[in-house]
């Protein structure tokens, strides 16, 4: 990305201010913190082999099929319009006795980028992958079928993954079936959308700007043009931009930066846990160029499942949250009785809240939520849970359908 000189602060001005301390110094792999890497490669290469292998899909076919979603346009239609900062976050509900509209109720959903779900089944009967419009159960992988075990490429058996290819905002509920074929409770509800970072971080100290650190450089003089000076992203913090021809079911997932202050994202290598620098997080959520520009608060990765990511704050490096990409797991549910649906936006029951704090679960209803559901929950905060009899229910059902994916 370049600029010209007139709207950047150069690098002499600002990179005492932006860049970490040495330790953790931007654009370098770096040692992380002790105990903080949950995935091992072994991990990371069994889901590279279910979900990413060239054995999964035909590459070229793959390709074609990402680019006819044509990205670009709707990026430019998002900057015409600013309905950016309206795209939902992503949001999962596990075992609901009430189920809920995770869509807007009243202003209508603005659906995002295209996207991935990644679902495994590890319930005891098989379970059905519904899309929901309106309030009508669509089949997940196929829109034009109703109901949705009419399709059976949208039943997964147990053990059974699913890849299902989407949109940011759009809402699935997932079924367990009875053996004559009829649908049961709903034992999971899913929204894709953006990853809320920093959630729970609103008290961190930072300056009151954020500038983006920025170079000079002389670019060579060409028979048809002179030489002259131009402004560019310092190389510690530029970009990468993606292949064009991708891996199977590569992600392009968003992340929102929804702390107070600016966020460095690192990928954290699994096998040695040391730190990359990815990309920055600013806090404009009304930024021109919701997609690249140095304040936005929202950015684009391209990454995989069983990824990692770390934020640090951009100035003190402290640790605020972490984020590994993994399936979606539905478990068998306690009886709940009689489900409720309610066609309103529910409250948060169970929160997610990463980060140096560790985990607060609250109880409301009987019912339990996971909000932002790639995020790392450690074996020591389920053990804390477990010792709350009033939670156990909720404890035991997140440990068994995250546990066993981080191998606790």
């Amino acid at each position: 990305m370049t600029m010209t000189a007139n709207n950047k602060i150069t690098a002499a001005a600002v990179l005492s201010l932006v860049m970490l301390s040495s330790t953790i110094a931007s654009g370098q792999e770096t040692g992380s913190l002790a105990g903080s890497c949950q995935l091992t490669s072994e991990s990371v290469s069994s889901f590279h082999a279910l979900f990413h292998a060239d054995s999964v899909c035909d590459r070229n076919a793959y390709t074609d099929f990402k680019n006819s979603l044509n990205r670009g346009a709707k990026h430019r239609s998002f900057k015409e319009s600013g309905d950016h900062a309206s795209v939902p976050n992503e949001r999962t509900r596990v075992c609901p006795r009430v189920v809920k509209d995770l869509g807007s109720a009243t202003t209508g959903t603005v659906y995002g980028y295209d996207t991935t779900w990644f679902l495994k089944n590890e319930a005891s009967t098989p379970v059905v992958v519904a899309l929901v419009k309106d309030g009508v159960e669509y089949s997940g992988v196929n829109d034009k079928i109703s109901p949705p075990q009419a399709d059976a490429n949208a039943i997964v058996q147990p053990g059974g993954t699913k890849v299902i290819h989407t949109f940011e905002g759009h809402v699935f509920s997932v079924r367990s079936m009875h053996e004559d074929g009829s649908t049961g409770n709903v034992l999971l509800q899913h929204r894709a959308g953006l990853i809320p970072v920093g959630t729970h971080a609103q008290q961190l100290a930072c300056p009151s700007t954020d500038p983006e650190p920025v170079i000079e450089v002389q670019t060579p003089a060409t028979p048809s043009s002179p030489s002259e000076v131009k402004i560019v992203t310092h190389p510690d913090f530029a970009r990468v931009p993606v292949k064009q021809f991708k891996q199977c079911n590569m992600l392009e997932l968003g992340f929102r930066n929804q702390a107070n202050c600016p966020l460095h994202a690192y990928w954290v290598h699994p096998n040695t846990c040391q730190e990359r620098f990815t990309y920055h997080l600013g806090t404009n959520h009304q930024a021109a160029d919701y997609q690249w520009d140095w304040d936005s608060a929202t950015k684009f990765e391209a990454t995989f499942v069983g990824h990692q990511f770390v934020f640090r704050s951009a100035f003190s490096a402290q640790e605020v949250d972490r984020v590994t990409i993994l399936p979606t797991v539905v478990t068998d549910c306690p009886d709940v009785g009689e489900q409720v649906y309610e066609a309103t936006y529910g409250l948060n029951v169970v929160e997610r809240v990463l980060g140096l704090e560790g985990i607060n679960v609250t109880r409301q209803e009987d019912e339990f939520v996971v909000d932002g559901a790639s995020g790392i929950w450690s074996k020591d905060m389920f053990d804390g849970l477990l010792g709350d009899k009033q939670n156990a229910t909720a404890a035991s059902m997140m440990y068994a359908s995250v546990g066993s994916m981080l191998s606790f």
